[in-house]
Formats: C-alpha cells, structure tokens, sequence
C-alpha cells in the first residue's frame, strides 16, 4: 500500500502501485513510456541552430521521463480503488499541476493530465 505524502518523491516521481495487471482486464488500453534514453535521443535529432528546434531541445533537456498508462473497462471499478486513491494523493501534493482535464458525463468519469515542476525550474509562458 502506498503511503500518501511520503509516497511522492522529491523529484517529483510518482510512486505507483502495480498496475500491470489492469492491462489484461482492460477492454482497451494504452502504455507510453519516454524514458530519459529515449527523450535524449529525440534531442539529438534537433537542430540546435533552428530556433524552433532550439526551443524544443530546451524544453525536453529537464524532462526525466513521460509515462502514460491509460485503461478502460467494460465494467465499473474492475481495478483497485485504494490504488487509484494513493496515486490521486500524490498528485495533491504541492509541484502538481493540471495540464489537461477530461470529464464524460455520460460514462460518468473524469480524467487528469499533471505535470511536476521542479522546485525552482524556470516556466516558459
């Protein structure tokens, strides 16, 4: 079980519980992982000398990593609440900030898209 606040890293890493079995009782479901390999080979491939590469490296050199899990069901609550919960809290927590939110009233869900700032990290307008 994940313990709320202590569970958020300093770096703003996620502390995730196992969701690997979610995927094998999700009707859909999709996994992106860019891990830091992965983003510093994407820079390699800018162009420094065009500003708009230029920009772009600027913004992915802080990133450590991006990771999407996504699932949908065919039934209500076919994973763990308490999980969900744990990684809601951590989310919570100060250097959390809402990109994106995506609400269904007719499913009756709601989806969040955060990111974590690094205390001091330089925000581009």
């Amino acid at each position: 079980m994940i313990a709320g606040s202590a569970a958020f890293a300093a770096d703003g890493q996620l502390k995730l519980p196992d969701f690997d079995g979610l995927a094998e009782k999700a009707s859909e479901s999709v996994t992106i992982t860019l891990d830091p390999a992965l983003l510093g080979l994407a820079a390699r491939f800018l162009d420094p000398a065009k500003p708009e590469d230029a920009a772009v490296r600027e913004a992915i050199v802080g990133i450590k990593g991006i990771y999407v899990r996504s699932y949908k069901f065919d039934t209500d609550f076919a994973y763990p609440k308490a999980d969900v919960e744990a990684v809601r809290k951590q989310l919570g927590a100060p250097g959390w900030q809402r990109l994106v939110e995506v609400r269904s009233r007719k499913e009756e869900q709601k989806r969040r898209h955060l990111h974590a700032r690094r205390a001091g990290a330089r925000q581009r307008p």
